[in-house]
């Protein structure tokens, strides 16, 4: 059985890249536009690992994080930030902010089976 694999991300193509690539690596993607439709999706299911975008218009990123690890329902969920953003400090606050994994985009199929093999087949 694959994985369950929630993208949360308001750039469409990049959305769909990310989702292609995972259903090659044999995981399941479910993919969000915003927020509020991320809300509603984990109210029904909590998927094993979120790929959530930094720079997202409504709610950004790290509001995000930080409501995913508030809630009881996702707060032991992998998070994996996806920014464009490459800067150390940027990189550093997703960790402290609780992410488990940081990829800069455009995200590579390599980069993202490594974390995926680091995160969820540990």
């Amino acid at each position: 059985m694959s994985r369950l694999v929630l993208i949360i991300d308001d750039e469409q193509v990049s959305a769909q890249a990310l989702a292609r690539m995972l259903d090659i690596l044999d995981y399941q993607p479910v993919v969000d536009r915003n927020a509020d439709e991320a809300i509603r999706f984990l109210r029904q299911m909590i998927p094993d690992l979120i790929l959530l975008d930094l720079n997202m218009r409504h709610v950004n990123g790290m509001e995000m994080l930080g409501f995913l690890k508030r809630n009881k329902r996702t707060t032991h969920v992998p998070v994996v930030m996806v920014s464009v953003n490459d800067q150390p400090e940027a990189i550093q606050k997703a960790y402290n902010a609780g992410a488990v994994g940081y990829l800069v985009k455009p995200v590579s199929i390599e980069k993202l089976e490594s974390i995926l093999e680091r995160i969820l087949e540990s």
